[in-house]
């Protein structure tokens, strides 16, 4: 994340630290706003139709703080505060992080859809279907 996806100017996030626990996936890192803030978020990943990752956050904090609650509660949600380049592999939508597979990892290309995923201590398996059937 932090060598290609988060690797060019002005990038909205650095110092990114994912780390895996069964079922669940913790990314960490710092955010700028008026200036480089820390946060955390954790929860589950799923594949999404298109073949892309879903990454649905059901803990947010910033600061060291737990901070989903009060952005629910004032409706304010994480893509409302981060701009990421689409075009490199991650997007936000809504709090949920996006991930597209065949853009995120310097060449050669990775091509196919994620079908499935698995999240045990300390790794994550993608299983890809062919696109060449």
């Amino acid at each position: 994340m932090n060598k290609y996806v988060f690797n060019y100017p002005e990038a909205p996030l650095k110092d990114i630290e994912i780390s895996f626990q069964p079922g669940r996936v913790i990314m960490k890192g710092k955010m700028k706003q008026v200036f480089w803030v820390p946060f955390e978020m954790e929860g589950a990943v799923q594949p999404l139709p298109d073949g892309n990752i879903k990454l649905t956050p059901d803990k947010i904090s910033t600061l060291g703080m737990p901070a989903k609650g009060l952005m629910d509660f004032v409706g304010l949600k994480t893509s409302q505060l981060i701009n990421l380049n689409e075009s490199r592999g991650v997007k936000m939508e809504g709090n949920s992080v996006i991930m597209f597979p065949t853009r995120m990892f310097p060449p050669p290309a990775i091509q196919g859809k994620v079908v499935s995923t698995k999240v045990d201590q300390g790794t994550m398996t993608m299983f890809f279907d062919s696109p060449f059937r």
